[in-house]
């Protein structure tokens, strides 16, 4: 019988996320649909009105339930309230540090049966609640093990892009128009090394 783990996530890049015998079966961001880049949403009732509808299954075909820390990252976002419990108990819910989600749905979305694993953000929370940038992990077969990590006190590539974002290339870092550093990377491979080097020092 097969088993099915479903991921859900509220705040900015709100969506969910579909596995079945552990591979990647559908993974849908919100923005993609609304059109608002970074957008924080209702990621059951997507999930409930696309997958399960599409499928012909009920809530109770879901074998297991995850979302990343903090906690009550399904209940707001963006000033929004969302009635995620009332349609699912947090006792239904595993939580996961954040890079462990990113670490995870990249090995688990690949075809490759172990792997070391890098994640760099401008900050996610671990299962001890410390807000860390980076980490490291081995992947093998069915489990990820954490190598190390570095907290976002010490470093934060994300923070450090983000500020190029906004004060080198003048593009948006938050809103109204979302975060703008995802289109500088895919411009960089077109780009001319030499132009922004000196304000990338004075940034």
């Amino acid at each position: 019988m097969s088993e099915l783990v479903v991921g859900l996530y509220n705040w900015h890049d709100a969506g969910y996320c579909v596995l079945k015998d552990g591979r990647l079966i559908e993974h849908i961001e919100v923005e993609r649909y609304n059109r608002l880049k970074e957008s924080p949403g209702d990621s059951l009732k997507y999930f409930r009105e696309g997958y399960l509808a599409k499928e012909s299954l009920q809530m109770e075909d879901v074998d297991h339930w995850v979302s990343p820390f903090p906690a009550h990252n399904l209940e707001s976002g963006s000033g929004v309230n969302y009635d995620t419990h009332d349609h699912l108990p947090k006792e239904k819910i595993n939580y996961y540090p954040h890079h462990l989600c990113h670490a995870a749905h990249a090995y688990f979305s690949s075809d490759v049966n172990d792997s070391i694993i890098l994640t760099l953000d401008s900050a996610g929370l671990d299962e001890n609640n410390r807000a860390v940038s980076t980490c490291a992990y081995y992947a093998e077969g069915n489990k990820i093990e954490k190598i190390f990590d570095i907290s976002n006190e010490v470093m934060s590539l994300g923070n450090l892009w983000g500020r190029f974002t906004r004060f080198v290339f003048k593009m948006s870092s938050g809103y109204p128009r979302g975060h703008q550093a995802g289109s500088v990377m895919a411009m960089a491979a077109l780009g001319d090394p030499a132009k922004y080097l000196q304000s990338l020092f004075n940034a």
